[in-house]
């Protein structure tokens, strides 16, 4: 999310700091940012979601896998005895 928030911030050119994204997040104080930028900033926040969202799809598919694994390894040794 880290890297989302600031390749965000690195393309606006300035306009968002990593500060303002911060204050995003709060909600008592989103009434103190520029209102213009509040929907470019939810897009790199919902960006950022997005990205942890994804790494945790793949590694919930791996940990699937392994068990997976796991578990016909465990049959295969069940059958040769």
């Amino acid at each position: 999310m880290n890297h989302a928030l600031y390749a965000g911030v690195l393309k606006s050119g300035g306009a968002i700091t990593m500060k303002m994204m911060n204050k995003l997040s709060d909600a008592a104080s989103v009434s103190s940012l520029p209102a213009h930028l509040i929907p470019a900033m939810r897009i790199i926040l919902h960006n950022g979601l997005q990205n942890i969202m994804f790494v945790a799809l793949v590694l919930m598919l791996i940990s699937l896998s392994v068990n997976i694994w796991g578990l016909h390894l465990e049959k295969q040794k069940h059958v040769t005895l």
